[in-house]
């Protein structure tokens, strides 16, 4: 299938799925499943209303197909936004980056599964092959962006064993940003789940609670 527009343009899935990626942001989906069909997208995920319900774990199952004029409407939308100075969210900043390297690539015919871990796997039907995208930052877009954010407290907190986000990475951002408090835990790899990456992520945002009781104005 080609995507509107013959996807002779060379940012055409890229803009497709970045516009699509910020409707997911605002439904708050995760297990995302996008394939591509004979007149435009098939989307599949887990949303939710807002974020309590997240919490409490009330997940709604739900499909849509984008049509070929959904699309073209979606791109434009892109287009639009390219440029403008906003915060923007996971799925965007990420369906983004996988719309770029379909794009480099010629693809078409694809699936496209959200990772648990973080990433995109890409499956590519007439090839009969995969590849895996991972999707957190361009190439030091945190560390570039930092004059955004260095007034604010921060705790970085890192697993020795991760080899998603190895430590060399929180080590280039605690050079970059001396302010921050790093803390490295010994036993530990990726997941939030692991003992020692919970245990000092509780932590960190108690003193930053109590930092921010003690800052605040008397009533």
């Amino acid at each position: 299938m080609h995507l509107p527009m013959g996807r002779d343009r060379r940012n055409d899935m890229q803009d497709a799925l970045r516009a699509l990626g910020a409707l997911l942001d605002a439904r708050l989906a995760e297990d995302v499943r996008i394939t591509e069909v004979a007149d435009g997208l098939h989307v599949r995920a887990h949303l939710v209303a807002n974020v309590a319900d997240r919490i409490a774990g009330r997940w709604t199952s739900s499909e849509r197909r984008f049509s070929r004029l959904d699309l073209r409407r979606l791109q434009a939308d892109a287009r639009r936004r390219r440029g403008q100075d906003h915060v923007t969210g996971r799925h965007e900043r990420c369906l983004r980056m996988v719309g770029r390297a379909i794009d480099e690539r010629g693809l078409h015919d694809v699936t496209l599964i959200q990772h648990p871990g973080g990433g995109w796997l890409v499956w590519h039907t007439d090839a009969r092959s995969a590849r895996f995208v991972l999707t957190f930052l361009a190439e030091d877009e945190l560390i570039g962006n930092l004059h955004r954010i260095r007034h604010l407290p921060c705790t970085i907190v890192q697993g020795r064993y991760d080899v998603v986000c190895p430590p060399i990475t929180a080590d280039a951002l605690a050079r970059a940003w001396p302010e921050a408090e790093y803390i490295v835990v010994p036993d530990a790899g990726h997941s939030v789940r692991e003992p020692g990456i919970t245990r000092e992520l509780v932590a960190a945002v108690r003193r930053l609670q109590a930092r921010l009781g003690a800052n605040a104005p008397a009533r």
